[in-house]
């Protein structure tokens, strides 16, 4: 993914965490913990909310895309989730490949 894009979901997650936590947003890195700046299982689910909300976390995410989300102890995996979960929307949405037609 580009850097841009890349460091634009950065700053969505940041904010995220920002917002739900009431921390602010500079100071989440994607090495900060969690738990660091207050958040808990019931946090977690907030910040997802705000994601989707905020249209950094796409709809109809895999369940690989859940288990990162559910399992993540910094701002990094939440931020590993959603560029997956982009990526993967991404290519549920490009256009299958026309098959060849058969020559008869």
């Amino acid at each position: 993914m580009a850097g841009r894009a890349v460091a634009a979901m950065n700053s969505q997650v940041a904010g995220a965490i920002g917002r739900v936590l009431d921390v602010d947003p500079g100071v989440v890195r994607p090495d900060t913990p969690l738990a660091d700046v207050g958040a808990d299982a019931v946090a977690l689910l907030a910040i997802v909310d705000a994601l989707r909300e905020s249209g950094a976390l796409p709809a109809g995410y895999s369940d690989g895309v859940a288990d990162l989300l559910r399992t993540a102890r910094t701002a990094g995996d939440l931020l590993d989730a959603v560029e997956a979960a982009t990526e993967s929307n991404l290519q549920a949405a490009a256009p299958e490949a026309a098959a060849p037609e058969a020559l008869t």
